[in-house]
């Protein structure tokens, strides 16, 4: 008979950590064209995310846009972001967290 409390995996967040995560590279990203021809050169993508150990996120749930049509090139940035890895108690985890994505036009 297994302790069904030992199977439960310990889900950290954001707010586990002593410092959040920070990322360490500039991924690219292309601005909707469409959003620039009507004069929108802005926008904030908020994501829940994931990032494992090795610092690399991957995209839970996409929770607000300014405009729908920023949430490809959210997922771009997403998708090649790279963080410092999430700690707790100096030992390597996976963390749950939102993130603010702000994209700017070129």
């Amino acid at each position: 008979e297994s302790d069904s409390v030992s199977d439960i995996k310990k889900l950290f967040t954001f707010d586990d950590l002593p410092q959040a995560p920070r990322i360490i590279n500039q991924p690219n990203f292309a601005f909707p064209r469409s959003l620039i021809r009507r004069g929108i050169k802005e926008g904030k993508v908020i994501v829940k995310i994931v990032i494992n150990p090795q610092g690399r996120a991957r995209i839970l749930e996409v929770l607000s846009a300014t405009n729908p049509e920023l949430i490809p090139a959210a997922k771009d940035v997403i998708r090649q972001a790279r963080f410092t890895p999430p700690k707790v108690d100096g030992v390597p985890r996976e963390v749950h967290g939102e993130w603010p994505i702000v994209l700017h036009a070129p």
